[in-house]
């Protein structure tokens, strides 16, 4: 499979009001597709999706399963496009300021799903205490086990190498300052297969960390048609994407 290369070089556009300023900048970049979501309504509505629970009947041949499948993706996400505003942390962000270059992390693969082999970037994540309880192991020693129960939703990218990806971006320091503080990643793309996967992992704890902790993972799988960072300020920086020979 050939890999998706995201180019470093950025198209920066200013857009003159705040408001309207985001929505100008993504019709300018994405034009024709729709404004993205946030990363918490995507998240709330992978929950709620049966996509993950289809299984092929015995009486279907392969070809119908995918057919049925694909049907349903597009009656949840009309057209089998998504496009979603996802937060950056800073951490994912740095900035070299003599060479003028800021590096994104845009993808990685240490979440439950990296046993997918793919590279996934995160919509959305949450992790609460449920209980707590004494525990002793077989040598008599107690501790009290947290425990906690976590979700992740992210998006999975096919193409990409499992380890991730950085991208190279050439902006100025003002610029780079202002997105390490609030930026946003716009993905646009399409549904593509395996679709969507669930999976629950369970850790159960040791006396070194003692948390018994469930995981609840979501990933979507997407074909990217267009990407770019944009600040708070609505100044949007176009990702241009190509084929790798």
């Amino acid at each position: 499979m050939r890999y998706l290369v995201f180019c470093g070089a950025a198209v920066g556009i200013v857009a003159p009001a705040f408001g309207q300023s985001a929505m100008m900048a993504h019709a300018q970049i994405c034009p024709g597709t729709p404004e993205p979501v946030p990363g918490s309504a995507l998240a709330a509505k992978l929950k709620r999706s049966t996509l993950s629970d289809q299984k092929k009947d015995e009486f279907e041949t392969t070809a119908q399963f995918q057919a049925r499948i694909r049907q349903q993706a597009d009656r949840e996400f009309p057209g089998s496009t998504v496009s979603v505003a996802v937060k950056v942390s800073p951490y994912k962000i740095s900035y070299n300021a003599d060479a003028g270059t800021l590096t994104l992390e845009m993808a990685r693969s240490d979440y439950a799903v990296k046993r997918s082999g793919l590279s996934v970037t995160e919509i959305e994540s949450s992790s609460r205490v449920t209980g707590r309880y004494a525990a002793q192991n077989s040598y008599g020693a107690e501790i009290e086990v947290e425990e906690r129960s976590d979700s992740e939703f992210v998006i999975a990218w096919p193409g990409l190498p499992s380890y991730g990806v950085k991208v190279d971006l050439h902006v100025s320091s003002d610029d780079a300052r202002i997105l390490k503080q609030n930026a946003e990643m716009v993905i646009v793309g399409s549904i593509a297969e395996p679709f969507l996967q669930r999976r629950y992992d369970l850790d159960l704890p040791t006396m070194d960390s003692p948390t018994r902790r469930t995981t609840e993972s979501y990933a979507l799988t997407l074909s990217p048609s267009c990407l770019y960072l944009r600040d708070i300020n609505g100044k949007a920086f176009g990702l241009r994407l190509s084929k790798a020979r």
